[in-house]
């Protein structure tokens, strides 16, 4: 699996962007169950456990906190689950990847969120191709569609790419992997919303 991350649709940032201290203080309340779900998950043959917070030019800052488990069952086959924590929102996803080689995988998966129709599908793909890596993801669902797509090419430690995400934007991603640990981070423009923002994240892949 690629460590370009898999980070779930937010239905808060189709609403308010901002954080107010109301959702932080609710998003730490969550943060207990987040530890005990990435806790099991270090069992797993690949797990990524990421945090990624949203920064806009008016200072607000949006986190968001993400496991995800791979297990194989029967190879090519494996199981894949998903968890995103952002303040307000909640979403998890189960379902099957397929990786008929090294270089490629195709995965579907079902799942919820925490809005009033809960149901969502997911698909996704990841392609490897010596040092690119490339990455798509579409999800729909109660609180409508969600995509995104990232490309990153590794130069050593560090990856440079570009990446494409709704209620984001687009724009260049910068990468630096030390150890089981990733740092990144992403300038982006929103053009829908027409507004600029700027993605960091730390990715932390103990089994790798």
């Amino acid at each position: 699996m690629d460590r370009i991350t898999l980070f779930g649709h937010s239905a808060l940032f189709e609403n308010d962007r901002r954080l107010s201290a109301g959702n932080l203080n609710m998003f730490l309340k969550e943060v207990p169950m987040f530890v005990l779900l990435s806790s099991v998950a270090l069992a797993a043959p690949f797990v990524l456990i990421g945090s990624e917070n949203r920064v806009d030019f008016s200072g607000n800052v949006v986190p968001r906190a993400q496991t995800i488990i791979d297990i194989g069952v029967i190879d090519p086959l494996s199981l894949t689950t998903t968890f995103v924590m952002s303040p307000g929102y909640g979403e998890m996803y189960i379902g099957p990847t397929w990786s008929p080689t090294a270089h490629f995988s195709f995965g579907v998966a079902g799942g919820m969120e925490t809005v009033d129709d809960p149901w969502r599908v997911m698909t996704y793909s990841m392609t490897s191709i010596e040092k690119l890596h490339l990455l798509g993801v579409a999800e729909y669902g109660g609180s409508g569609l969600w995509y995104k797509a990232a490309a990153s090419y590794a130069i050593g430690p560090v990856s440079v790419g570009a990446i494409m995400q709704r209620f984001d934007g687009l724009g260049p991603r910068v990468a630096i992997s030390r150890w089981e640990l990733e740092l990144w981070t992403a300038p982006l423009y929103d053009l829908e919303a027409k507004s600029p923002s700027l993605l960091v994240g730390l990715n932390w892949m103990p089994n790798m």
